[in-house]
């Protein structure tokens, strides 16, 4: 059980009315002893308390001014189409390009419109040693993929508060706002079917792949010259995925049996 909280000082403790009641609940109902390193917190009395209340009112009220003013000021550079000063993936700080990564961004975006997955996408990028900004690998959070390719800023669309605005922007964009708005429409949309590791040949003129709306397997086929085959998966059955997987892989068998090849 904690019995001390020690902190550099109030307003790192607490700026928030609301969390400043819990503490002194934490004070006056448990026992609990808060110290901090500046000697501004104190609630050993009424008067103790009373001034704590006084001084994190201020620091709300200052915390308050600050977020307007920085906001005004995040309107204004979004309005003026100001680059926003930080890297990002196919950009510099200073909102210029990188050419391997604009150039990779381009040819993911002809890719998703053609079809393929962001799990495909993230592999050729993490093989052609694509740097994630977070760290790690693409192929371990597909989802960073597509919100690289669904900013607005790509296109050279200025943005506030999520909401694109129709300025010029001072940053060369990418991809055209057409394009950005076909991949919109189909990564938000949960319109991509993915081909993933069951994307093969099986026999001449059979084919079988999990289709995916991003990384949740919706179903998996198996296509032949006279026939198709579908087993569905509900999303959250996993039963039901898992005997679609064994069928699939049933069928990968038989084709090996029969000594065919199966292309990667």
């Amino acid at each position: 059980m904690i019995s001390h909280i020690v902190v550099y000082d109030l307003d790192r403790m607490a700026r928030d009315p609301r969390d400043l009641e819990d503490l002194i609940e934490l004070v006056e109902h448990h026992g609990i002893v808060v110290r901090s390193v500046t000697g501004s917190l104190n609630l050993f009395t009424d008067a103790d308390v009373t001034m704590a209340r006084v001084l994190v009112a201020m620091a709300n009220k200052s915390s308050r001014d600050t977020a307007r003013r920085v906001g005004r000021a995040a309107q204004r550079n979004a309005e003026l189409g100001r680059w926003r000063g930080k890297r990002c993936t196919g950009y510099e700080a200073d909102g210029s390009l990188v050419p391997v990564e604009a150039e990779a961004i381009r040819d993911a975006v002809q890719a998703v419109i053609a079809g393929a997955s962001l799990h495909e996408i993230a592999r050729r990028w993490d093989q052609a040693g694509l740097v994630r900004l977070q760290g790690g690998q693409w192929r371990e959070q597909p989802t960073k993929v597509r919100d690289v390719l669904v900013a607005w800023r790509i296109a050279g669309v200025p943005v506030h508060k999520g909401q694109p605005l129709d300025v010029e922007a001072q940053w060369p964009a990418i991809i055209t706002r057409e394009q950005l708005q076909q991949v919109r429409d189909i990564l938000l949309s949960g319109g991509v079917a993915a081909r993933s590791t069951l994307s093969r040949s099986l026999a001449p003129g059979m084919h079988g792949w999990q289709k995916k709306i991003d990384s949740r397997e919706l179903a998996i086929v198996i296509d032949g010259p006279d026939a198709q085959w579908v087993v569905d998966v509900p999303a959250g059955h996993t039963l039901v995925l898992k005997a679609a997987r064994q069928f699939a892989a049933a069928v990968n068998t038989a084709a090996c049996r029969v000594g065919t090849d199966l292309d990667s």
